[in-house]
């Protein structure tokens, strides 16, 4: 139950406050290890949205009806050797808008919903309190509007680490889109569509201290 005026948020193209969200959710899963220290996981689900609503660009909601998404995810994590970690995860997702207020939108895939997202990351740490990283992340093509006109291309951004770990402090190279993949960070249904691009090559030092 989500209340549509709970941070003082206004609707567009009604004169009244919009009517809570209602969520309706089952999931079946189960977890496996096949070594001690690895874990995978997968699931089942389904969630239904009634009453659902997405942000506009100036703040403002809008109404888009309901929302039905069928999917599966499989995860793993945990430590493959000594030092070697691990983490893993794919979704993929079926929705669909099942009852709608927009014109034509009824029987489209709701905006911002990738169909797959996978993402991958494992470090290792080489000795000498040095350690080392990387993965990537992949989304798969999004819509800009319920009316599925506009579409965001998917992209795959690959990452990578080094760290200098020290009991009361680490140093850490952090680079990010390490091939300048175009990426879009946010999607806005209003003006018919529109996206914002995410960043491109990063490079980004960090220090942290432990007391």
């Amino acid at each position: 139950f989500n209340p549509s005026l709970e941070q003082l948020t206004s609707t567009t193209g009604i004169s009244q406050p919009l009517p809570p969200e209602n969520n309706r959710a089952y999931e079946v899963g189960g977890k496996w290890d096949p070594i001690k220290a690895l874990e995978l996981t997968a699931a089942a689900f389904q969630i239904t949205k009634y009453n659902s609503r997405s942000q506009n660009s100036d703040n403002t909601y809008s109404p888009n009806g309901t929302i039905r998404v069928q999917g599966v995810r499989f995860g793993a994590q945990g430590s493959l050797a000594r030092g070697w970690q691990v983490y893993g995860g794919h979704t993929r997702l079926d929705a669909r808008i099942v009852s709608a207020i927009s014109v034509g939108a009824q029987g489209k895939i709701p905006l911002n919903t990738p169909k797959d997202s996978t993402t991958v990351w494992t470090t290792y740490e080489l000795g000498h309190n040095l350690q080392i990283g990387g993965g990537a992340i992949y989304l798969s093509q999004r819509y800009l509007s319920n009316l599925d006109t506009v579409s965001a291309p998917g992209y795959t951004r690959f990452d990578a680490t080094l760290a200098w770990r020290r009991p009361k402090y680490d140093v850490r190279l952090n680079l990010l889109n390490l091939l300048d993949a175009k990426s879009y960070d946010n999607l806005q249904q209003s003006d018919g569509g529109r996206a914002v691009a995410g960043a491109g090559r990063t490079a980004m030092i960090t220090l942290v201290f432990r007391q």
